[in-house]
């Protein structure tokens, strides 16, 4: 670890390191637990350190709605809802806006969800957009999550991505993509669990 003794968040997206080198999840958990990045949000994309974005209002108010109507709708001795918690994806450790586990809360108390055990991963994106729909995108079908929903704040509406598939010589993709309107109806099946949305109620009304 002597080659990391200095790190810093560029105010681009990256932790700058010398010499450059990429991360395991495990090595990057004890940085954490070390204090290396003094309350900065991070994630690990693909072995390399990233400085999350600061949130906005608009964004804070979807991630905290769609919290709150996923752990009433779901239950919860057999499914658990997560904000904002750092998750274990091999050479990744993303911090989605929101996830559902596969069994309840209680059976992640002393280690991280992993692709095994999450069944939806929700991201809200505003500025993040092309990110989420790029390289986290790849990085979620990679891992087998089965179902991932795009909040798009500018757009007004949720990209639902299925059906995940690993390509031999190109990203990881998901093989189908549904669109829900401002004013669409929203209902999905989560581990065989109606979950209903009111789209619009994520959005801030428009003045």
């Amino acid at each position: 670890m002597s080659s990391v003794t200095e790190i810093r968040i560029s105010s681009g997206r990256e932790v700058a390191c010398s010499p450059v080198r990429k991360f395991s999840h495990e090595e990057y958990m004890r940085l954490h637990e070390q204090g290396y990045f003094q309350g900065e949000r991070t994630e690990l994309i693909n072995g390399e350190i990233r400085a999350m974005q600061a949130q906005g209002p608009a964004h804070n108010f979807a991630v905290a709605e769609l919290d709150s109507l996923l752990d009433h709708q779901l239950p919860r001795d057999r499914l658990g809802v997560f904000s904002q918690s750092t998750i274990c994806l091999g050479t990744s450790s993303p911090e989605p806006d929101v996830f559902v586990t596969i069994g309840p809360r209680r059976n992640f108390m002393r280690r991280l969800a992993t692709g095994e055990s999450i069944c939806l991963i929700i991201e809200v994106s505003d500025t993040t957009l092309a990110f989420d729909r790029g390289e986290k995108l790849s990085l979620y079908a990679e891992a087998g999550i089965g179902e991932y929903w795009i909040v798009n704040l500018p757009g007004r509406r949720i990209e639902v991505y299925t059906e995940p598939i690993a390509g031999d010589h190109q990203p990881a993709r998901y093989q189908r993509q549904d669109v829900y309107g401002e004013k669409d109806r929203f209902e999905r099946l989560v581990e065989g669990e109606k979950v209903v949305i009111t789209t619009e109620e994520l959005f801030v009304p428009a003045e």
